[in-house]
């Protein structure tokens, strides 16, 4: 089963994206963090059982096909055609939890979807609804430079209806392989 998942972000508050995937296909976590906007459009495939790289065409049973939906020099997502968006099976929504301004940017990126494509719904997707889950990134750093709390995105997520909240450290290994399983379980049950 090979599924398509995207990634939506602010570009300018370096959310953690890139240490996000980073960690899950290397296992590793880099100090410098690399640079969200040095990410190709399309990562690649991904297996899940092996969190290898391979070829869009192999056989392997379960995939994502990780695709990074945006430009670099703006930090809003691509316009689509909505045909694009219609063969989404998942969208993982990033924020930094120390920086309120990105939790901001990225309710306006969701409203943005919802407004311009009005596919996160079931009516508008021809495969079911997409699993949309909020991500927020940076559950390591200390209490109190903490901006969002987890009861506000725990809230805006059951507002908004999306699937899960997940609080994930790429610098600790917090949750990453959780959001991973979690949207991938999820969007196999979407199908079923």
């Amino acid at each position: 089963m090979k599924f398509k998942l995207i990634f939506v972000g602010s570009l300018s508050q370096k959310v953690g994206i890139h240490s996000f995937i980073k960690r899950y296909i290397d296992g590793v976590y880099h100090q410098d963090g690399g640079s969200d906007d040095g990410l190709k459009k399309v990562i690649g495939s991904v297996d899940l059982i092996t969190k290898e790289m391979v070829d869009q065409d192999s056989s392997s049973a379960d995939q994502l096909l990780i695709f990074m939906p945006f430009r670099s020099s703006e930090a809003r997502f691509i316009i689509f055609p909505s045909a694009y968006l219609k063969a989404v099976d998942g969208i993982f929504l990033f924020f930094d939890v120390t920086n309120k301004a990105s939790f901001k940017k990225c309710k306006e990126l969701y409203g943005d979807m919802k407004k311009e494509y009005g596919v996160i719904t079931q009516d508008n997707n021809e495969k079911g609804p997409i699993i949309v889950a909020l991500i927020g990134c940076k559950c390591d750093i200390e209490q109190d430079k903490r901006q969002v709390s987890i009861d506000e995105a725990i809230q805006w997520t059951k507002d908004n209806k999306l699937a899960f909240y997940q609080e994930t450290s790429a610098k600790d290994n917090i949750g990453i392989d959780n959001a991973f399983n979690t949207i991938y379980y999820s969007m196999l049950m979407n199908i079923n």
